[in-house]
């Protein structure tokens, strides 16, 4: 039997958490969720409706980046949850900590725009 590599496991454990995410709240939710605090991010670093978060907001290589962040943080933040009861809205709140975290601004400043070759 073949072993799995790293990237093969990591990619089962963010589908795991997915489908248990998606479970507790239902598929069009959860993904409404994932675009609400993508959005939620962009604004808390742009103004609403310039040409930044204009741009970034149909893009696709911000939303490459955000999905991979977003998923990291979705599994760290279940790993850190385990076993302790919430509700759907506590835990809706957790998850949207990620639009506000400072390292994730850093990351999306250090490794997501000085990647971007925009305006």
């Amino acid at each position: 039997m073949k072993t799995k590599t790293h990237i093969q496991k990591v990619r089962q454990q963010y589908a795991t958490n997915a489908d248990l995410l998606i479970n507790r709240f239902g598929y069009d939710a959860y993904w409404n969720l994932f675009l609400d605090i993508g959005l939620a991010f962009l604004s808390v670093n742009y103004t609403t409706g310039d040409k930044y978060y204009n741009h970034f907001k149909t893009s696709p290589s911000y939303w490459n980046w955000f999905h991979n962040e977003f998923k990291l943080w979705e599994a760290n933040m279940l790993k850190a949850l385990a076993g302790v009861q919430i509700n759907n809205d506590e835990l809706k709140m957790e998850l949207m900590v990620f639009a506000h975290d400072g390292f994730i601004e850093q990351n999306y400043q250090d490794n997501f725009l000085k990647h971007q070759t925009i305006f």
